[in-house]
């Protein structure tokens, strides 16, 4: 299920702004307000989680997120494309950034696979 109780809902003017607090970044979803509350959130949760599970960091800090700043960027890929959200398991997530062979090793769990 849905969980908000990691992320804060804030309307400004005629938007709403989900925000979800690492340890000094904030991942903030922005959408109009006509969109569903719950997915909203869904999509900056899952987006936390999945970033914060590649990272290996319960809470994401400024320095990690920009030292691996790729994740983050195939991660949101795999969440949402031209708006439209595709993906909200943030283990399904993690599994397709990995499969993408951009997780360092020092970061991951798994051997580099080869073809």
């Amino acid at each position: 299920g849905v969980s908000m109780a990691d992320s804060e809902v804030v309307l400004l003017e005629d938007h709403q702004c989900v925000v979800r607090r690492g340890d000094d970044v904030f991942f903030i979803a922005v959408a109009s307000q006509d969109e569903s509350e719950l997915i909203v959130a869904s999509v900056i949760n899952t987006l936390y989680e999945a970033v914060s599970q590649l990272l290996k960091m319960p809470t994401i800090s400024r320095r990690a997120l920009l030292e691996h700043l790729v994740l983050l960027l195939l991660a949101l890929d795999e969440i949402v494309e031209g708006g439209v959200v595709f993906e909200t398991d943030p283990e399904n997530v993690v599994d397709r950034v990995k499969l993408k062979g951009a997780v360092p090793e020092a970061l991951s769990a798994y051997e580099e696979m080869t073809v």
